[in-house]
């Protein structure tokens, strides 16, 4: 193990007792996870030298003559033949070839589709070729994915079956000009093909340029290897604004995000199995690929399916898993209810209850990893419990190829996020405007980082560049954080009020109060989000008159409006109406599902400024308000959420 401290006075990298408030920073810094190997290609054809015959990539396939399926592999060595074979068919058509640049001097290649074999091979030959990949996360909206293109100027792309459509639908329509060729990893349907010929894009598959490159001489034609400070990936995030913007991540960037992890206390082998079901447009899952090549363990996918995660679990029979809070809150709360096991009896369940918990997942996990949220303490030991095994909650962003901090082996004590990793420093600067000091106990404030795993630029928006760095070169992470005894670090809160849920999706309270308050029904609304949850709650101040007005247009009960406020707003009917406004207003602006209130609210009467959460500019003063409105809030969330 890499610490060389007893559990007992252990205090995480970070930790300073004599400058505690000054920048703070790690006692080790570490770019090289190998020496001499700084770029991912290096680990990869690093991996195929040591680990050759070794499984690679595995995915589900139908066994012959049944309904069940087993996990078919490629090799290190395989997967090396296909990359190789697929650099000399894009060759051999002169895809990527260099010939449009963007003014920055890069070659890009879009990657639009679900976790497969062929995205990953399509990666490493993009890596090979110095391309600079764009991930696109295959659910996104299309005026996100048109954004993207058109943002890029991309003109080649690979698609999916799931996700072809999309791009047709958007060419035909004249909406991402710059495209010029699609490269299927599916064959198209008849009715797609037809649809290709009037987009005018030159279509390839996947399988054909492989056997193209086959027929090709061995050598694949001369192209400079990247270096370490080559662009490996434009990773777009939807940050707090809902508008995708693109993180700009050197090959040094990521590798140093995967620096040592047995200096929190563990090994990775290439033994090691994980299952690949996060996007892999998401850092994190690109984390997971370079730690994959940086140790040659084998990567597993999962049939996509949500609904048949614990069965490609079982199937695949993993050594490390991550996954976010919400999973493990799940699999908490359905072993608790099939075993007939009480939250207060997790210690001291038998033996064959706990050997029935750790087969659901193939009896061979050794680490889980949680990140997005904070888990519950109960969570938290129940794994710990049941699977005798470290549970490292990761704290992390894409700005900084994903990773920040992590917590150790041994850690015991649930929702931190440990200590920053060896590669970064980090310090914590006052925030007045919300109270959040250093010199508070704990000290809290904005986190802000300095390191080899901190973004560029944001492509091509030079103002939110400057804004995401101070005048000292600091990247502002724009969250409040606690810094703890033991050297920790603990998210508490977001700089502008920008909240995560329990599946790590960022929420604007502000915005959707200015959007669900446009209702007639609505006088005041207040939106809340908490982290252990992965759904938003609200406070409503209605307007009583309008909302008697369109009762009695829908003719519900004559006599409603006689009846006592508390009593109007209990009744079911009512609240159906601010149901059905709330969902307008939310199909209207095209909200996720986390930022959809539904039926989780409460209805009260009195305004908003007489329970003094109001300034005196009428502006909603949040922290004053969730304290204010806690209690109503906790109603909310367990007669709503919890059920």
């Amino acid at each position: 193990m890499g610490i060389n401290q007893s559990k007992e006075d252990f205090k995480y990298s970070c930790y300073n007792p004599n400058q505690p408030f000054k920048p703070l920073t790690s006692t080790k810094e570490i770019i090289e996870p190998v020496k001499g190997h700084t770029t991912i290609w290096q680990y990869f054809q690093r991996s195929v030298k040591l680990h050759k015959n070794s499984n690679y990539l595995g995915r589900l396939k139908p066994e012959e003559k049944s309904i069940s399926m087993h996990y078919e592999w490629k090799t290190f060595g395989q997967v090396n033949e296909d990359v190789y074979n697929l650099i000399k068919g894009f060759q051999k058509h002169q895809i990527c070839d260099g010939s449009i640049k963007s003014p920055e001097g890069f070659t890009f290649i879009g990657i639009y589709s679900e976790n497969r074999f062929d995205w990953i091979i399509t990666e490493l030959a993009a890596i090979r070729m110095n391309l600079v990949i764009i991930p696109v996360f295959y659910r996104y909206f299309s005026a996100s994915i048109e954004q993207i293109i058109n943002s890029t100027q991309l003109d080649t792309i690979c698609v999916s079956s799931h996700t072809i459509q999309t791009i047709i639908d958007l060419q035909l329509e004249g909406r991402i000009p710059s495209l010029q060729t699609l490269i299927s990893f599916d064959d198209p349907t008849f009715e797609q093909f037809q649809q290709l010929l009037e987009t005018g894009l030159s279509l390839y598959t996947f399988n054909k340029l492989i056997l193209d490159g086959m027929d090709q001489a061995d050598r694949i034609q001369e192209i400079p290897e990247p270096t370490k400070d080559s662009v490996f990936i434009i990773a777009y995030t939807s940050g707090t604004t809902g508008e995708p913007k693109g993180a700009i991540l050197t090959h040094q960037n990521i590798i140093c995000g995967n620096s040592k992890p047995e200096f929190y206390g563990f090994d990775f082998s290439h033994e090691d199995v994980n299952l690949s079901y996060v996007p892999l447009s998401h850092i994190y899952e690109q984390i997971l690929l370079v730690s994959n090549l940086i140790h040659g363990y084998s990567t597993g996918f999962s049939s996509g399916n949500v609904s048949k995660l614990m069965l490609d679990i079982q199937k695949l029979q993993p050594t490390i898993f991550g996954s976010f809070p919400t999973f493990y809150n799940n699999f908490y709360k359905t072993n608790l209810a099939k075993l007939n096991i009480k939250s207060n009896e997790v210690k001291y369940m038998s033996n064959e209850k706990k050997q029935i918990i750790k087969n659901q997942f193939g009896g061979r996990i050794r680490c889980f990893i949680s990140g997005g949220a904070p888990l519950s303490q109960e969570v938290f030991d129940f794994l710990q419990t049941c699977f005798e095994c470290p549970v490292f909650e990761a704290y992390g962003i894409t700005e900084l190829a994903g990773a920040l901090c992590s917590t150790v082996s041994f850690e015991t004590q649930a929702g931190l996020s440990g200590g920053p990793l060896p590669c970064l420093k980090v310090k914590i600067s006052d925030i007045k405007e919300l109270n959040y000091m250093s010199t508070d106990d704990p000290p809290r404030g904005e986190l802000r980082v300095k390191g080899d795993s901190v973004f560029k630029a944001y492509f091509r928006n030079e103002k939110l560049s400057k804004e995401a760095f101070d005048e000292d070169g600091w990247f502002r992470t724009g969250d409040v954080v606690s810094y703890l005894p033991n050297g920790s670090i603990k998210v508490i809160d977001r700089v502008k009020n920008i909240c995560k849920t329990q599946k790590g999706f960022y929420v604007a309270p502000n915005y959707l109060e200015a959007i669900y308050s446009q209702s007639q029904l609505i006088k005041q609304i207040f939106v809340s989000v908490q982290p252990h949850y992965e759904a938003v709650v609200a406070i409503i101040n209605p307007d009583r008159d309008a909302l008697l007005k369109k009762a009695e247009e829908m003719g519900i009960n004559d006599d409603i409006q006689y009846q006592p406020e508390d009593v109007i707003y209990r009744d079911q009917a009512i609240r159906e109406l601010i149901v059905n406004e709330l969902k307008q207003k939310a199909d209207q602006f095209g909200f996720q599902d986390y930022e959809r209130i539904e039926n989780r609210f409460l209805l009260i009467s009195q305004e908003f400024h007489e329970l003094g959460i109001m300034n005196t500019s009428m502006k909603m003063m949040r922290h004053q308000a969730e304290v204010k409105l806690k209690p109503m809030l906790d109603k909310i969330f367990k007669h709503y959420v919890d059920q």
